[in-house]
Order: structure tokens, then C-alpha cells, then sequence
């Protein structure tokens, strides 16, 4: 594809490969706030299942000891926080993707601006029709890398370092009895110790 944008017109191929670096510094400047926003939206939206599950089996509790309005107010609580955590995600991602679109939006507008402009004079109307019909079959892929790329990033279990959580220690009682054997701790990390 963009062999044939070289043939129709070599400059204005090479013009449109420069939204790339554009997208890329939108890209790292998007992709740590995306992972911490959605990692604290899972954190958060886990927190109120955590809650629905206790207060189902504590339902008969609550009610022997009239503690009703104290867990609604709890649960009130913790569902603002997770459509607050929510609001975060979405907000970060859609300005990522509406500059994304920006810069390709741009890329394409600067092609029949430059073609015309340009000292050697505008290509074919036809063939610039031809080319930004492969320019928009160009910048397909590379929109779909970037949203790939935060997607990627997002589910590949990186996390930023918690207080709790899984740690691996020496020593416990393993296979080789405790002598370079790996154990597997769970610390506080839903309100209960194991």
C-alpha cells in the first residue's frame, strides 16, 4: 500500500508518515494514566462486588441488629466511587482517542493542502483521489496499533506497586523443605488476613 502512495507520489507518501511520530508521543503521553485510571476502576468496581457479596450473606444479620441505612449508605458510597473511577477511565481514553483522530484528521488535511501548495505544482485530481484513498487505507492500521497498544498495555497485568497484594518470599514450608523453595503469601488485601 504504501509502495503504490510512492508510485502516485513519493513526497506526498513520505508527508504522510509524519503523523507517526505525532501519534506515538500522543501514545506515551496517554498510556500511563489509561493503565492507572483502569486499574483503579477494576480496584474500585472489585471493592463494590466485594461489598454486594457480604452484604447478601450478611442480610439476615444486618436486619437483626437494624443496620440497614449504615449498609446502603456503604454501598451508596462505593458505587460513586466506582462510577468516579469510570468517569476517569473514560475521560482519559477519549481524549487519547479524540486526539489520535486529531492527528491523523490532520495528516490527511495537510496532503491537497501541500499538493497544491507545493513549488512543482498539484498532482492529478484523480490520482490525489486515489492517493488519499490509500492514505486512509494507511492510517487504518496505524489507528488501530495505537488503540491496540493501550489495550495491550491495559491487560498485561502491569500494576503500579501496592501496600498489598501477592509476594513471594523464601523460606515456608516447600517441596525442598524451605531451602530456596518460593512461598506464596497473601496479604491483607479485601479486609481479611490468610
Amino acid at each position: 500500500m504504501f509502495a503504490i502512495m510512492v508510485r502516485i507520489d513519493a513526497a506526498l507518501a513520505f508527508l504522510s508518515l509524519a503523523v507517526v511520530p505525532f501519534m506515538v508521543l500522543v501514545f506515551r503521553r496517554y498510556a500511563g494514566p489509561m493503565l492507572e485510571r483502569g486499574y483503579q476502576q477494576q480496584e474500585v468496581e472489585g471493592r463494590l462486588y466485594d461489598l454486594v457479596s457480604k452484604r447478601f450473606r450478611a442480610i439476615p444479620v444486618v436486619q437483626a441488629f437494624e443496620r440497614e441505612e449504615d449498609a446502603d449508605r456503604r454501598f451508596r458510597a462505593t458505587g460513586l466511587s466506582a462510577i468516579d473511577a469510570a468517569l476517569a477511565t473514560t475521560t482519559v481514553e477519549l481524549r487519547f482517542k479524540i486526539l489520535i483522530g486529531l492527528v491523523t484528521a490532520l495528516g490527511t488535511a495537510a496532503i491537497p493542502g501541500w499538493s497544491a501548495a507545493r513549488p512543482a505544482g498539484a498532482a492529478e485530481p484523480g490520482s490525489l483521489l486515489v492517493f488519499l484513498a490509500y492514505l486512509g487505507s494507511l492510517y487504518v492500521p496505524l489507528n488501530a496499533l495505537a488503540y491496540t497498544g493501550s489495550i495491550i498495555q491495559g491487560a498485561g497485568g502491569q500494576r503500579p506497586a501496592r501496600a498489598g497484594g501477592l509476594s513471594a518470599g523464601s523460606g515456608g514450608s516447600g517441596p525442598a523443605g524451605g531451602q530456596g523453595a518460593a512461598a506464596v503469601r497473601v496479604r491483607d488485601t479485601c479486609g481479611w488476613r490468610t
